[in-house]
């Protein structure tokens, strides 16, 4: 051979039987059988991906061509070296080696795969803005540009447009970038999308689920209807014990874990009511902890007192 060594390359798009490199070809001083007769390799045929072609030409050298035999697949075997042998047709036979080092060119043909199909993450819905949530990470086995990932987020996300949260295109940090309301959204569903930077980009999708927690951030509202005969602030001092005077209905916008005052929170509606300035005359009755009414508890005289200025205390 005139060189030791040779360097080449090939794509791992090279469909078998199509793509081939001429090889220098080995020369022999000697004339007829004693030139060189055959090629063959002699190892680092990984998965015979590779064959030799020879042929003749009038000035009796025998060219030598290197042809893709097999698929190639760079992130299995990113690189081959060959051993080929030249051999005489004299006895014993002479021969020498020629080493070819083979690059395979990467093609893109690896998607982006992600760490997860499905990220979940929690956030507290005054949360300050900016705040990272959580991180998507996506791998591309490609290289270079074709392994390049950059993240979105889906135009269209499942539970409709979210302006809530924006993405790190480059290292995949979910931030929030809009005020959140637990009472509003409590759950957000959002598609992130990794795309690989290759001249016809793969891409692939992986889903987060964002849950808004609650803070106190509502303070507790009720409404009062009178049940008295004229439905008026007045009650006649005659009045019964158990006689109704009015109704309260009371309600907290947030969570149990804030609205509640009971051991049990799976009764989320349960508010602490209070009635002062009653005198022992009036009371609070409720059976569901929502509605609340004031009702006579004790004896009225209008002599004695003519008015009462009730409080009620919903915390």
């Amino acid at each position: 051979f005139p060189t030791n060594e040779i360097d080449l390359e090939f794509p791992e798009n090279s469909k078998p039987r199509d793509v081939k490199r001429t090889l220098p070809p080995a020369r022999d001083l000697d004339l007829g059988d004693f030139g060189t007769q055959k090629y063959r390799i002699v190892s680092g045929n990984v998965g015979n991906a590779f064959r030799l072609l020879s042929h003749r030409e009038k000035d009796d050298v025998l060219y030598l061509d290197l042809q893709v035999n097999g698929p190639l697949d760079r992130e299995t075997t990113a690189n081959y070296t060959l051993v080929i042998e030249a051999l005489d047709g004299g006895q014993p036979q002479l021969r020498d080696e020629m080493t070819v080092r083979i690059s395979i060119l990467d093609h893109n043909d690896c998607e982006p795969v992600f760490s997860e199909s499905h990220y979940y993450g929690n956030v507290a819905e005054n949360v300050t803005l900016g705040t990272p949530l959580l991180r998507v990470k996506a791998t591309d086995n490609d290289q270079g540009d074709n392994g390049l990932i950059t993240y979105s987020l889906h135009s269209k996300p499942l539970s409709g447009l979210s302006p809530y949260f924006e993405i790190n295109r480059h290292n995949g940090w979910i931030f929030v970038a809009k005020a959140l309301d637990f009472e509003s959204k409590e759950i957000h569903e959002l598609v992130v999308i990794a795309r690989d930077s290759g001249a016809q980009p793969l891409e692939t999708s992986a889903l987060v689920s964002i849950r808004v927690t609650d803070v106190n951030d509502n303070q507790p509202t009720f409404s009062l209807l009178f049940l008295t005969e004229n439905a008026r602030q007045e009650i006649p001092e005659n009045a019964k014990i158990g006689d109704l005077v009015a109704r309260v209905s009371v309600n907290d916008a947030d969570s149990s874990d804030f609205s509640i005052n009971a051991k049990n929170k799976e009764d989320h509606n349960r508010l602490s009511v209070s009635l002062t300035g009653n005198d022992d005359s009036f009371g609070l009755t409720t059976q569901d902890n929502v509605i609340y009414l004031i009702v006579v508890t004790g004896p009225l005289d209008r002599d004695i007192k003519s008015q009462y200025n009730l409080t009620v205390m919903v915390s």
